[in-house]
C-alpha cells in the first residue's frame, strides 16, 4: 500500500475537494489533518484495518475508520480534485449535526473526527471501570505525590484509550481549584487532544448608559465589562466609580419615555437581549424595596418583557413595606389637528415607597419631586415659580385671611378684601387681602445642597412646591409596572390630591379616637362658645388664662386645592386679625376683634390618612401630569443666557470622564492593531481566574458552592499539538469574532516553560505544519486551508477544490483559526511511540528511497484560478464535544475549563 502511494503515485496527493454545499468547514479540516505525515502513512499502509474495533459501544462500528481510509486513498489516487461524497455521508450517519449542508465549525468537526477515530480504532476492546481518583490535601505541596497522582491518571486514560489518535494527538493537562474560605485544594488531571487558547484581547461588552443619582442630575456612564457578566456586574462597576451601594441600584430599559423591561441580577449581559440602541439606565433608590427581589432566578425570553414574579402584593404583607413604583412624566401638546394631545415625556424613573409615605400626600410629594430636581437646570430652589398657580388663584398668594359672617359684616372696612367660600365651615366665607410687602421668598432660602435634606426631613414643603404638576395613579394589573403596554397618554387616571381630600374630609367627619393621632379629649380643632351660652368666644379665648390651649399644628385643617395650587399655604400664616362670626341657635353671635398670637414656629406633621386607606397600592404606577405652563418654564429655555426658564437634563446628557477607562481601552485598541503574540496565548492559559458565581464550584470541606480560584497547566504535550484559537464568543443572543492577528512560529515553538512534566525527556520544540483559516464572520464566512508536504516542504492553499503553492510567510495571517504543530523527531522518541515506529520500519525502504528521489508531485508549481476567500460556509460558533472518560479521548481543555 505504502508502495503504490509513494513509488507508483509520487505525484499525487497535493489535490482539491469539491464543496458539496457549506462543505468547506470540513474540506479545510481533512486537508489540515492530512498534514500529519504519520497518521496518513499509517492508512496509506493499511495498518488500520487490523486495528479496526467493531465492538466498541462508544465507537462507529468501524464505518468512520474505513471512510477515512479510502478519503486518504483518493487523495493519492486522483489528480486535481474530487468530491468527499462518500466520506460525508458516513460523517452525516454518525454526527448528526453533520448531516445536512449547513454552516458549521471547523473546529467541531476535527473534534469529531478525531474521536470517531479513536473508537473506531481503539485497541482496548473491553473497557475496564476505573473511578477517577481525588486528590489529597498532602499532594498539592509535595511534588513526589502529585507525580505519582499524575501518572495514575495517565495511566488510567490509556487502560480505556489505545489507539493511533491518542499516540499522536493526546496530552494532559492540571487543573487547580482553591476555595476561597477555607483554601481547600482540588486538583484534576484530564486529557485533551486540540488544546483551546483564549486570546488576550479583552472582547467586552462596552455600552454607554444612563445613571440617575437622587436629587441630582443624570450623568452618562461607560461601561465596559465582559460580555458574560451579570446585570450585578454593572450595577457594581457603577458602584465602584460612584460610591453608592450596589444593592440600591436598579436597572430597566426605558423605551417611549416608559420601561420596556427590568433587569434582574442574575441576568447575564449577553442573554438579556440589550441591543446597541437600547437605552439602559440604572437608578439610586433610597430604599432596599420589599415587593421586588433581583436576585430571582426567572427564566425569561430576550424579546418579552413579562416578569415572572413580580406580582401584586397584599397590602398587609410584609412585602408592601417598602414598595417600588415606577415614576412617568405627562404634559399637554397639540397634534397635527392642532388638538391637545396627551404625550410622555422625559425619563421614566422609580420611587420607593414606605407605608407612611403612602398615607401622606405631602410624603408623597416629596418622593416625586426628588425625581423632578434633576430634570431642569432651572433652579428650583430659589427661582420665583408663580407660573406653577393656575388662573384666578393669584389673589389667594401672600394673602392673611377673615372669617366674616355671610352677610359681610365685619370689623374690618378693607377695600381689598375678597371672599371665597371656606370648604367645612358651615357659614362662613374667607376673605383675603393682599399684604403689601409679603415675603414672597419665605422657604425659598434653601440651597441647592440642603434640597436633599429637604425632602428626606418630615419639615413641609414651601408651597410654591404645591403646583408644579397633578400626580396621578394608574392602576395596572403588574406587581412593578413598565408602563409601556399599560399606561395611555390620554387617560384621565385618578388624582391623588383628589383622593387625599377626599378620604382627609371622611377622615374628618369621623368620629375621633383615643388612638388618633393628635388626639386630645379636652381640645377642639376651633375654639368655640363656652357652655354657659357667652356671646364673646374669641375674647374668652384671648384673655382667660383657662382657656383651650391654642390650635396645635397637627391640629391644622387640610389647606384647600386654591391654596395648594398658588403656592400660599393659609393655615397658621395669618400674622393680622382674626374675627369669628358664626351661628348658634339661630342667633348671630359676633366675636370682639382681636390679635391673634403668631402660631408657635413648629414644622407640622404631614396630615395622613388611615392605613387601610392608602394613597397608592402594588400595581400603581405615578404619572405627573405637568400644565404647559410649567413645562415650557423648566424645559423649554433656549440656552444658558435664558434665565427665566429652565433646560432639560434628559436630552443632552453629559458624559462621565473615566481616565482608566480610556487608558484601559486604547491599550486595547492597541493590540487589536499591532496583533498578539502565540506566547501571550499560552500565558493566558496559565493564568489563575475565578469562577463565576453561575460557575460555581462546591467544596466539599465547606459543603457549599464556592467562586473558586481555577489554574490550567499543561502537564505534558503530545506529538502533534492542535491549537484552537478561540476567536468566537456566543451565546443565546450575541455572536462576535475576535479578528485580530496573532504572531505564531513556523519553526521553533519553544514549549518548555509551559510544560510541568518533562521527565520523559522528550523534545519541546515543535514546527508548524498545518493552518486551519477563518475568513469573514459568522453570518458567511469561509474556511481554507494552508498545509505543508511532508515530502517536498513546500506549503500549498487549499481553498476547496483550488490549490496553489504559497510561500511560507503568508502562512501567518489573522484569519488563523486553528495550528497544527508537529515535535521534533530524535531516535530515541519517535512520534507515536514503538507501535507507530514498528509501522515505518516495516516499509519498503528501496520504494520510500525512491520516491523522496522523485521531483515533487504534480501540482507543486500548479496555481489554479480562482482561488478565493469568500464563500459560503461560515462557522457555527458554539462547542459540542463529548466530556469525561468513557471511552473518548477527546476531551478539549476549554471545554473542562468552563465546566468543572
Amino acid at each position: 500500500m505504502v508502495t503504490r502511494g509513494r513509488s507508483q503515485q509520487p505525484k499525487k496527493g497535493i489535490v482539491g475537494l469539491s464543496n458539496l454545499g457549506n462543505t468547506c468547514y470540513m474540506n479545510a479540516a481533512l486537508q489540515s489533518v492530512r498534514s500529519v505525515n504519520e497518521l496518513t502513512q499509517y492508512f496509506l499502509s493499511g495498518s488500520y484495518k487490523k486495528e479496526l474495533n467493531y465492538d466498541n459501544p462508544l465507537g462507529n462500528r468501524g464505518d468512520v475508520a474505513k471512510a477515512y481510509g479510502h478519503l486518504i486513498d483518493s487523495f493519492y489516487s486522483s489528480s486535481g480534485q474530487f468530491a468527499p461524497s462518500g466520506f460525508k455521508r458516513v460523517v452525516g450517519k454518525y454526527g448528526p449535526g453533520f448531516a445536512g449542508y449547513g454552516q458549521q465549525d471547523s473546529q467541531e468537526f476535527l473534534a469529531f473526527l478525531l474521536d470517531g477515530l479513536s473508537e473506531d480504532l481503539n485497541r482496548i476492546h473491553k473497557k475496564p471501570y476505573i473511578e477517577k481518583p481525588d486528590s489529597t490535601d498532602e499532594m498539592v505541596q509535595d511534588a513526589q505525590a502529585l507525580q505519582k497522582f499524575a501518572d495514575l491518571n495517565w495511566a488510567n486514560y490509556k487502560a480505556r484509550n489505545d489507539s493511533i489518535v491518542t499516540d499522536l494527538f493526546a496530552g494532559m493537562y492540571k487543573s487547580t481549584l482553591t476555595c476561597p474560605e477555607c483554601d481547600k485544594v482540588s486538583i484534576v488531571f484530564d486529557p485533551f487532544t486540540s488544546l483551546t487558547l483564549g486570546l488576550p484581547i479583552e472582547n467586552n461588552w462596552q455600552k454607554d448608559i444612563i445613571y440617575f443619582p437622587i436629587c441630582s442630575r443624570p450623568v452618562m456612564t461607560s461601561i465596559d465589562i465582559d460580555k458574560n457578566a451579570t446585570v450585578l456586574d454593572i450595577k457594581k462597576f457603577i458602584s465602584k466609580r460612584t460610591h453608592f451601594d450596589s444593592h440600591r441600584m436598579i436597572c430597566a430599559e426605558s423605551y417611549k419615555e416608559r420601561f420596556f423591561k427590568i433587569f434582574d441580577n442574575n441576568d447575564i449581559i449577553s442573554e438579556a437581549g440589550m441591543q446597541p440602541n437600547d437605552i439602559i439606565c440604572v437608578y439610586e433608590l433610597d430604599e432596599v424595596p420589599t415587593n421586588y427581589d433581583p436576585e430571582k432566578k426567572t427564566r425569561k425570553s430576550a424579546y418579552s418583557n413579562s416578569r415572572e414574579g413580580d406580582k401584586i402584593v397584599d397590602s398587609d404583607s410584609p412585602a408592601a413595606d417598602e414598595l417600588l413604583v415606577p415614576l412617568f412624566h405627562r404634559t399637554q401638546r397639540p397634534d397635527r389637528m392642532n388638538r391637545m394631545s396627551g404625550v410622555f415625556f422625559g425619563h421614566p424613573s422609580f420611587v420607593v415607597l414606605s407605608r407612611a409615605d403612602r398615607a401622606s400626600y405631602d410624603a408623597l410629594l416629596k418622593k416625586c419631586l426628588a425625581q423632578v430636581v434633576g430634570m431642569t437646570t432651572l433652579d428650583l430652589v430659589s427661582k420665583d415659580l408663580s407660573f406653577a398657580t393656575s388662573d384666578g388663584e393669584q389673589e389667594a398668594e401672600d394673602s392673611d385671611t377673615l372669617l366674616v359672617a355671610e352677610d359681610g359684616a365685619t370689623g374690618l372696612q378693607s377695600p381689598s378684601a375678597s371672599a371665597t367660600s371656606v370648604q367645612g365651615e358651615d357659614s362662613l366665607v374667607d376673605v383675603s387681602m393682599k399684604e403689601d410687602n409679603a415675603d414672597s421668598t419665605e422657604g425659598q432660602n434653601v440651597t441647592q445642597a440642603n434640597m436633599k435634606k429637604l425632602l428626606r426631613s418630615n419639615s413641609p414643603l414651601p408651597p410654591k412646591f404645591q403646583g408644579l404638576f397633578d400626580i396621578r395613579a394608574a392602576e395596572t394589573s403588574s406587581g412593578i409596572p413598565l408602563g409601556w403596554n399599560d399606561t395611555s397618554e390620554n387617560t384621565p387616571y385618578i388624582s391623588i390630591r383628589d383622593k387625599f381630600q377626599r378620604m382627609s374630609t371622611s377622615l374628618a367627619h369621623r368620629p375621633k379616637r383615643e388612638f388618633d393621632e393628635g388626639y386630645d379629649s379636652e381640645t377642639d380643632e376651633i375654639a368655640e362658645s363656652p357652655q354657659d351660652g357667652s356671646e364673646d368666644t374669641a375674647e374668652t379665648a384671648s384673655d382667660s388664662g383657662s382657656s383651650k390651649p391654642q390650635q396645635s399644628d397637627d391640629e391644622m385643617p387640610l389647606p384647600e386645592p386654591s391654596e395648594i395650587i398658588s403656592g400660599k399655604d393659609t393655615r397658621g400664616a395669618n400674622k393680622h386679625a382674626k374675627q369669628k362670626i358664626h351661628k348658634r341657635k339661630g342667633k348671630l353671635i359676633t366675636g370682639k376683634l382681636v390679635q391673634v398670637r403668631p402660631r408657635p414656629q413648629l414644622q407640622p406633621k404631614p396630615v395622613t390618612v388611615p392605613s387601610e386607606s392608602e394613597l397608592i397600592s402594588s400595581g400603581h404606577a405615578l404619572i405627573l401630569d405637568w400644565t404647559e405652563d410649567t413645562y415650557d418654564a423648566l424645559f423649554s429655555g433656549k440656552g444658558a443666557d435664558d434665565e427665566m426658564r429652565g433646560m432639560p437634563t434628559f436630552t443632552d446628557i453629559p458624559t462621565f470622564e473615566d481616565e482608566a477607562l480610556a487608558a484601559k481601552r486604547e491599550t486595547r485598541l492597541a493590540k487589536r492593531k499591532n496583533g498578539i503574540g502565540l506566547e501571550d496565548c499560552l500565558k493566558e492559559y496559565g493564568k489563575t481566574e475565578k469562577l463565576s458565581e453561575q460557575n460555581a464550584w462546591y467544596c466539599q470541606r465547606c459543603k457549599e458552592h464556592r467562586q473558586a480560584d481555577k489554574k490550567f497547566e499543561l502537564w505534558n504535550v503530545p506529538d502533534v499539538l492542535v491549537m484552537h484559537l478561540k476567536r468566537f464568543s456566543s451565546s443565546r443572543n450575541f455572536r462576535d469574532k475576535l479578528d485580530v492577528k496573532v504572531e505564531y512560529p513556523i519553526e521553533g515553538l519553544d514549549l518548555s516553560e509551559y510544560v510541568r512534566d518533562q521527565t520523559d525527556g522528550k523534545s519541546l520544540i515543535y514546527d508548524l505544519i498545518a493552518v486551519d483559516n477563518h475568513y469573514g464572520g459568522l453570518g458567511g464566512g469561509h474556511y481554507t486551508a494552508y498545509a505543508k508536504n511532508a515530502v517536498t516542504g513546500d506549503w500549498h492553499d487549499y481553498n476547496d477544490s483550488h490549490v496553489s503553492r504559497v510561500d511560507p510567510s503568508s502562512v501567518v495571517a489573522k484569519s488563523a483559526y486553528m495550528l497544527f504543530y508537529r515535535r521534533r523527531t530524535d531516535p530515541e522518541h519517535p512520534l507515536g511511540g514503538p507501535k507507530m515506529e514498528s509501522i515505518l520500519s516495516n516499509l519498503d525502504s528501496e520504494e520510500v528511497s525512491t520516491a523522496s528521489r522523485e521531483a515533487s508531485p504534480s501540482g507543486e508549481d500548479q496555481r489554479l484560478d480562482g482561488s478565493s476567500h469568500n464563500g459560503s460556509s461560515s462557522a457555527s460558533v458554539g462547542q459540542a464535544h463529548r466530556v469525561g472518560d468513557g471511552g473518548s479521548a477527546l476531551i478539549l481543555a476549554n471545554t473542562n475549563k468552563q465546566t468543572q
